[in-house]
């Protein structure tokens, strides 16, 4: 069985492997024991909750003030009870040039004089840590749009979308047409930043024309804006263009495939809705918002019915919250309550702040 930081840093590569540059910082420890020098195994998990570097130079700086402000874990040498101290500090950050992790290692130096010693390695699970020397040219290129990427998504993760919002201004002038801002998107619109969102969706097809997203993007916000009554719904044939060129410029986008059929519900039309989208579900079973919508029209009608698109959704998708907290209302209608509840206690491991959340703990019980 590994041990913990082994566990520690194998949770990281699938977090970066899954959010590239989005990943949060981490800094682990080399620990050993004060008295006899034997290893001790570091226990902690330490994100790094800023980013005040933007170049590999200041992250250097950087590294050198954390690791004199780290402190030794309250563990003990399992040998003489000994109290650990700091061997090396290794700060991870991820770089899109390598597809790994970036490692600034401190060695903590001895004698009177102290001080670190600063090197640079990679590292992944496959690897373990090797040096890097010298630093690749491409590395260094794309360090600071990772750097611009990572501070974004550090500070939305610490204060929220609004507390973000002028590194996120700042972010869309400085990467502008770079496809990572397109990440952005969906917790501006959740935040209510349309504005932002739609200069970064424009950007991106004016820098990719031929890029399906940006179209999807510039539609998908002026749907939504149309539901929550900001813009007449005379401009749903302006989304309508906007999802069909998306599709012409790659007939397997899916979610403007999606988004172009469920596009006569948003005209009142809820019977062309259902069957465009189940004709889509049918030809494209991995589009799993087709079987969410799908779910949603006829969870009150057919709550029977609305669980199997739920569940095909979950299929389709595992792991997303708005499938399983589905899920847990259709049982819920169907009188499942241990089901329903179980479901919904899902629901909140995988999203703790879901909209629905609340209402539904409240109607199945804690």
């Amino acid at each position: 069985m590994p041990d913990a930081k082994t566990s520690n840093l194998e949770f990281r590569e699938r977090q970066t492997t899954r959010y590239g540059a989005r990943a949060m910082d981490q800094i682990f420890c080399e620990l050993c024991c004060k008295e006899c020098g034997a290893s001790i195994v570091d226990p902690g998990v330490r994100p790094v909750e800023y980013v005040d570097y933007g170049t590999h130079e200041e992250l250097v700086e950087s590294v050198t003030r954390a690791v004199k402000a780290v402190t030794p874990p309250p563990v003990s040498c399992v040998q003489c009870s000994g109290k650990p101290k700091i061997v090396h500090l290794d700060y991870h950050c991820f770089s899109t040039a390598l597809g790994r992790d970036v490692v600034v290692r401190d060695v903590v130096k001895g004698g009177l004089l102290g001080g670190y010693k600063t090197e640079f390695y990679t590292w992944s699970v496959a690897t373990g840590y090797l040096p890097l020397d010298p630093l690749p040219p491409e590395m260094i290129r794309r360090f600071g749009r990772d750097a611009a990427v990572r501070k974004g998504w550090t500070q939305i993760e610490v204060s929220g979308v609004k507390q973000a919002y002028a590194q996120l201004e700042t972010l869309a002038t400085q990467l502008a047409g770079d496809k990572a801002l397109l990440d952005f998107l969906p917790p501006l619109l959740s935040a209510g930043k349309a504005a932002l969102a739609a200069r970064i969706a424009q950007s991106h097809v004016d820098s990719w024309p031929n890029d399906p997203a940006g179209h999807y993007w510039l539609a998908e916000i002026l749907i939504q804006a149309i539901a929550h009554g900001a813009v007449n719904v005379s401009r749903l044939d302006d989304a309508a263009r906007l999802l069909d060129r998306a599709i012409a410029a790659d007939g397997g986008h899916g979610p403007a495939l999606v988004a172009r059929a469920n596009l006569p519900r948003i005209r009142g039309d809820n019977e062309a809705a259902y069957q465009a989208l189940s004709e889509l579900a049918a030809q494209r079973p991995d589009l799993a918002d087709a079987h969410f919508h799908l779910g949603v029209m006829v969870l009150d009608q057919a709550p029977a019915k609305a669980l199997e698109h739920f569940q095909a959704a979950e299929a389709a998708s595992p792991g997303e919250a708005d499938y399983v907290i589905g899920r847990a209302r259709a049982l819920l209608k169907l009188g499942r309550q241990d089901e329903a509840r179980e479901a919904a206690k899902r629901g909140k491991e995988l999203s703790p702040e879901h909209p629905r959340l609340k209402e539904l703990e409240r109607l199945v019980g804690r």
